[in-house]
Parts: C-alpha cells; structure tokens; sequence
C-alpha cells in the first residue's frame, strides 16, 4: 500500500478494528528527497492476529514507510516497507531542491533597510495574594441611566447588556442589565483596537458584585486581543483562580498567563557617520549601530559577530540539517544552525537558525522554558534573487 487512505480502506474491508495512537510530525530524508511527513502509530486487531504499524506518509498520504510487528497465534513477525520509486507520483519542481537563493548587499548606503516579523509566544504563572476588589473590580461597572440595550453571546447564550459608552477612555463596554458585570470591553488604543472578552467563568456573574461569593477553586477567564502596543497586534489569556480562602478574607491566587504577541520591525539607515557608525531608525526609535548590529538579522557571518560582541556565551549543539522551508521569496533550501546560549544558566536559549547557501538568513527561531520567538525576513533591498 502507498496510499495512507488506501491501508486504512483494504484493512477495514478485510475486518480489522483500527485505533488510531500518537502523531508526529518531521522532516525526513526519503528516496525523492527531503519530504515533510506525519509518523503515525496504528493498531489493527481482528481474531487473534494483531497488528502494531507505525506509518510514515506525507502530506497527500504517499506512505514512505511502514514498520509492522505483527503477532497471532502462530507466529511473530517484523517487517519494514520503504518506498522505492512508483510512477503515481508527480514531482513538482520547487518541492523537491528550490535552485532559487538570495545574494546579500554588504556595502552599506543610505536608504538601505531590512523589514522582519517577529513572533514571541510565552506562557507564566503568578501566585499572589488578592481581595475580592482585586479579583473581580475591575470587571464590574455602576450603571448609568439612559443607556442602550443589546444582547452579547457568551458560552452560546444570550446575554442583556447595556452598551456603556466612554468618550475619555475611547472605550465602550457591554454589562449585564441585572449585574453590571462586563462581558466585552473594547478600547481605541495606539491606532487599533483592543478587546476584553470573557472567555469563561465558574463565578455566578449573573449576580451583582456585593452578592458574589467566592470560593476556593473559583475562577475567571479573560481574553485580550488586538492591538496590545504601538508596534504590536497580539492576543493575551489571563486565567485567575483562586486556591485558598484565608482567615484575613484575602484569597490565595494563581494567574496563568499566555501571550502571543506579533510585531513587524523595519531598520533603514538615515546616515552614515565615523567609523562606520550607522544612524539607523528601527520601529521603536532612532538607533546607533555597527554594521554587524545591523546585518546581524540577515546575514549569518554578521549574527556570529554581533553576537561575539555583546559578551554572550553561545555553543553549536548537533550537525547542521538541510531543509526545504517556505519564505517570503518561496520555497527555499537552507541549513539550519542550531546552538545554545547560557548566558544566563537557570533559564539557557536554544536557537536554530535557518540560512542559504550565500549566507542569507530566513528566519531564526528562539525557545527557553517560558517564550519561544520567531524571527522572519519579510524583505530587503539589499537582496536579489539568483535564480
């Protein structure tokens, strides 16, 4: 069998229970190149014969390989099946070795820049020690008169709320008609919006704020999306839960938060002073830079030396791989570096870093125990494209 459908069809057919185990998803090198694929563990069972496969298929299902233990009441059998060559397959050019690769300008102009997304994804948890203000004010409002009504839905229900408009906040707030609890806040900031929801509650909210009780393992979840500065879009879950009632009627909490965070940088030089010094402005202000400061997100000869320079301690762990990624410019192959910063040992940084032939880089990946981040070109004039 070559076809993922196909196993599953034929064993089903000639009656087979299937149970479907664990995924993982890499990249392996198979008899048409590197291929991204799905590794899959199956158990098939019928009578007494059972059968433990693991299965490796790409993206359209094409198996790459099976390994089987097969065990019934006669025997016992391993066996490994490693697609060869078949004619079922069309092979498409820029899936198999893009040829394609950018050239990296070095000497440095005026009006030159380099634009790059980065990505920062980070999970936390805070105890603390809080009242009951602290754990629900701020989601309560006093009603004004003459407000208009709507409904929201939370949790598939719908919801009686006031619209509550504030002009000094440029803020609008939709509360329960028989709480004043807030459900959705939305506030102009920093260009865009941003917007409170409510994701989920065991708290009775339907209550007013003086009659809620709480209680241990009470807890409030909030989500926050949109634009969170004023480089940033993002979106921030907050879960609050309480896990002990004291004696003082302060409760004992604990704050899970998880951010994602998106962030679009530019550098352009604005002049070129002494030395070789740059005038650069970035996204957040006017900066002075090396030029291996400022190539050091584009070329990977100017990484290590920017990196040499401000004193950290970084080793590369592992060989080097070559993948086939897609990039703004399409699909290209590159190595990726691997290494391991531990600057700081408590909390060390692991980081790939994935470049062409001609040293260019396309994206830099970054993980500690809390943040992973990710750094990817967007575009440059100081690239062309070589075909």
């Amino acid at each position: 069998m070559v076809s993922y459908d196909s196993l599953l069809k034929y064993s089903e057919k000639n009656g087979y229970t299937i149970t479907h185990g664990e995924k993982t998803s890499k990249t392996i090198d198979t008899e048409f190149g590197k291929r991204k694929v799905t590794i899959e563990a199956l158990k098939m069972v019928k009578d007494k014969e059972t059968k433990n496969i693991t299965v490796t298929y790409g993206e359209k299902g094409l198996i790459y390989k099976q390994e089987i233990d097969m065990v019934n009441e006669k025997k016992r059998e391993n066996s490994t099946f490693i697609l060869k060559d078949t004619n079922l397959i069309v092979k498409k050019q820029d899936d198999t070795k893009p040829t394609a690769m950018e050239t990296l300008r070095t000497d440095l102009k005026v009006g030159d820049s380099i634009a790059f997304t980065e990505r920062i994804a980070y999970k936390f948890e805070i105890p603390d020690k809080d009242t009951k203000e602290e754990i629900i004010g701020d989601h309560y409002y006093d009603i004004p008169p003459n407000l208009e009504k709507t409904k929201i839905t939370y949790k598939g229900k719908q919801i009686d709320c006031f619209i509550y408009e504030m002009p000094e906040k440029k803020a609008k707030a939709y509360i329960s008609v028989d709480s004043g609890f807030c459900y959705v806040l939305e506030e102009s900031q920093f260009g865009g919006l941003l917007t409170t929801t409510l994701a989920d509650t065991n708290m009775d909210v339907s209550k007013k704020k003086d009659d809620l009780v709480l209680s241990n393992g009470s807890f409030i979840d909030i989500k926050i999306s949109g634009r969170v500065s004023s480089i940033s879009d993002g979106e921030i879950t907050l879960k609050k839960t309480i896990t002990s009632v004291n004696d003082d009627g302060t409760y004992g909490t604990i704050s899970n938060i998880a951010s994602t965070v998106v962030t679009d940088h530019t550098r352009t030089i604005k002049e070129i002073g002494p030395y070789g010094k740059l005038v650069v402005d970035t996204t957040e202000d006017k900066e002075i830079k090396s030029k291996d400061h400022f190539l050091d997100v584009i070329g990977i000869g100017f990484y290590h030396e920017s990196f040499k320079t401000s004193g950290q301690n970084a080793t590369v762990v592992g060989d080097e791989v070559t993948e086939v990624i897609d990039t703004v410019f399409g699909k290209r192959t590159v190595s990726v570096r691997t290494m391991v910063n531990t600057t700081i040992p408590d909390n060390p940084v692991t980081f790939k870093i994935y470049y062409g032939i001609n040293g260019v880089i396309y994206k830099i990946e970054y993980t500690t125990k809390d943040l992973a981040s990710t750094v990817t070109l967007k575009s440059s004039n100081l690239l062309t494209t070589v075909a």
